[in-house]
């Protein structure tokens, strides 16, 4: 049996219920196949024979199954590989003078192709060089001197370590190629760049206006500093002047190095703490910018009817206000709906003082509310009482122990015996029923005015 196919690896994604994957290349043995389960975070895991899957087919050369067993089926997106995994040995032993079997024979062959098509599929996910290259090496380092450093190749291309991040290149210049990572100084401000596009430059300094400055990052700012590196630089002309003039006064001289020296350490302070001042200010204006957002994403302003989203086309959220200057009212969204946030001083009870009264609604009885609930209060100024709505017959009645009012004090002085004449209207202007259950009493005479009715279901005694 000839092996006339090169694959000796197949793959396949998981749907969650499928647990039978073919393979079609040959194997001797079960345990010939290895089987590894990859999960959508990429972290592989080898399944065991036996415990995870079966396998069916050993020793045909147009393969079989892979069946998962229960409660280790692939989940959906997994990815699963099937190779061959031959053990590097030969199991043949030729005896001498004994027949030569040709299966046998061709089963051993068949398993040295295996292995070699084994090894190949495993070189060809190594890192290699081209075969055109020569004269190279491709050894690593030892591992002491490659402990902790970073993976490169030499001008060579042969591999090395090396300690820094990237390469310093000193001044820039036009027409030059630069490769990632390198490292430059910007002439026109004192500015470091590093490369993070590989590129051959062109145009002119600064680059922070060049046409490639999207292929360099800035990592040191010295152009704040530029001015206090002049000065230092002054500062530093001065001294060498003051020496050669203080050549008869080795001291004055001295003191004058010692100050220009003082300048440029100033100087140097002043260039890093214009850094420092540069990041804080940023800091400070993207925070100012973010609370800003936040206000105006919470705060929606002056508008003429209730917004269905805020400021930014995002949905409204709990807490949201505006001012509705239809109605110069304050509103506040609960989740669902936007309600007022604040009372008009027309619709509450006021008072006259900690210790005074509230100021009850008052008005004659045709200035009644039109349509009153129950519970309703006030003080009817044509029967001169207090009445509450109840919405039973009568719907208005008089409220603090019966209808009418006091008179006539008793001239008493400290007495708390009270008024002497209880008052009630000569005239029932409201139609009133007194039910079965009810007592009235009322002083006489009295008149019942033009279409109104009194109904008496209970007991009556008119005095």
């Amino acid at each position: 049996m000839t092996i006339a196919s090169a694959t000796q690896k197949v793959s396949f994604t998981g749907n969650g219920s499928l647990d039978v994957y073919a393979y079609s290349f040959k194997i001797f043995a079960t345990s010939d196949l290895q089987v590894v389960i990859t999960s959508t975070a990429g972290v592989e895991a080898t399944k065991t024979l036996g415990t995870h899957f079966n396998v069916s087919g050993a020793g045909s050369a147009s393969g079989g199954n892979v069946t998962f067993t229960a409660g280790n089926v692939p989940a959906s997106g997994e990815l699963i590989t099937i190779s061959r995994q031959l053990a590097l040995t030969q199991p043949h032993d030729y005896v001498e003078n004994d027949s030569f079997g040709a299966e046998d024979h061709e089963e051993s062959l068949d398993r040295l192709v295996g292995i070699a098509q084994q090894l190949n599929e495993n070189a060809n996910r190594t890192v290699r060089a081209p075969i055109s290259d020569t004269g190279i090496s491709m050894s690593l380092p030892a591992k002491a001197a490659r402990a902790s450093k970073i993976f490169a190749f030499d001008a060579a291309g042969n591999p090395e370590t090396i300690q820094e991040v990237g390469t310093y290149r000193g001044d820039w210049a036009a027409s030059t190629l630069y490769a990632l990572r390198d490292i430059v100084k910007d002439t026109s401000n004192s500015n470091i760049y590093i490369v993070t596009t590989a590129h051959t430059s062109s145009g002119s300094q600064p680059l922070s206006s060049n046409a490639d400055s999207a292929k360099w990052t800035l990592i040191v700012d010295a152009a704040a500093a530029g001015t206090s590196a002049a000065a230092a630089a002054t500062s530093a002309a001065a001294a060498a002047t003051s020496a050669t003039a203080g050549a008869s006064s080795a001291t004055a001289g001295a003191s004058s190095a010692t100050a220009s020296a003082s300048s440029a350490s100033t100087a140097s302070t002043q260039a890093s703490n214009a850094s420092t001042s540069a990041t804080e200010s940023a800091a400070s204006a993207a925070a100012a910018a973010a609370s800003a957002d936040a206000f105006d994403d919470t705060y929606l302003g002056a508008k003429s009817s209730a917004p269905t989203v805020d400021n930014d086309g995002a949905a409204l959220t709990a807490g949201d206000l505006y001012f509705n200057t239809s109605t110069n009212v304050m509103h506040v969204y609960t989740g669902s709906a936007w309600i007022a946030a604040a009372l008009s001083s027309a619709s509450v009870v006021e008072r006259t003082a900690a210790t005074g009264s509230g100021v009850t609604p008052s008005g004659t009885t045709g200035q009644r509310d039109g349509a009153p609930a129950v519970g309703y209060f006030r003080y009817n100024s044509t029967t001169n009482e207090f009445e509450g709505y109840s919405g039973a017959s009568p719907a208005w009645g008089s409220i603090g122990g019966g209808a009418g009012y006091f008179k006539g004090d008793n001239g008493a002085v400290g007495s708390s015996a009270g008024d002497i004449f209880r008052i009630n209207e000569a005239e029932l202007n409201t139609s009133t029923e007194i039910l079965a259950a009810e007592n009235a009493s009322a002083a006489g005479p009295l008149t019942i005015a033009s279409g109104v009715t009194l109904t008496v279901s209970g007991n009556v005694t008119i005095i």
